[in-house]
């Protein structure tokens, strides 16, 4: 949703025009924001595209947070991205 809200609002404020596949490949990549990694870490994505958080867990219940430079993300953007992971658990 927050992604459908972004292309409006650089639509409306800045005029950048996306083509359909571009509008269709940002909303699809808006929704897939975890992915496996080797050794059982899930990474986590910024708004930009590019991870910014690394993530796992252990048999006890452990989490282990890696958050990555230059990601791009907003100290906001990070913390939220804890807290969901936080009330997943």
């Amino acid at each position: 949703m927050k992604e459908c809200e972004s292309i409006i609002a650089e639509r409306e404020d800045v005029g950048v025009r996306l083509s359909g596949p571009e509008v269709a490949k940002r909303l699809v990549k808006a929704t897939a924001t975890s992915r496996k990694q080797s050794g059982g870490e899930s990474e986590v994505a910024a708004h930009s595209g590019k991870p910014m958080l690394r993530y796992s867990r252990t048999g006890r219940g452990s989490l282990t947070l890696k958050v990555l430079p230059r990601s791009g993300a907003s100290k906001d953007e990070l913390l939220n991205a804890i807290g969901r992971l936080l009330d997943a658990i």
